[in-house]
């Protein structure tokens, strides 16, 4: 797709994000979100993080990844 950028993560899944991600970027999956984020350390030590957007990920999309850890969005 333009504008997007074909990635895999270290478990194996398959995505599409922005322009800005880059190898080393963190995947995350925000309470409430509908589709994963990407983001980025600020520094190496650092517990801080950049946003840097959100993704596509095939098969983790859509709350899938709350339905596979055992939570009913609806009551959790």
């Amino acid at each position: 797709s333009i504008g997007q950028v074909f990635f895999t993560t270290q478990k194996g899944y398959m995505g599409l994000g922005g322009l800005d991600c880059k190898p080393g970027d963190l995947v995350c999956i925000l309470y409430g979100g509908r589709t994963p984020f990407i983001l980025r350390r600020r520094d190496v030590d650092s517990e801080t993080f950049e946003f840097i957007g959100d993704c596509y990920i095939h098969g983790i999309m859509y709350g899938e990844t709350l339905d596979l850890a055992g939570y009913d969005s609806a009551r959790d």
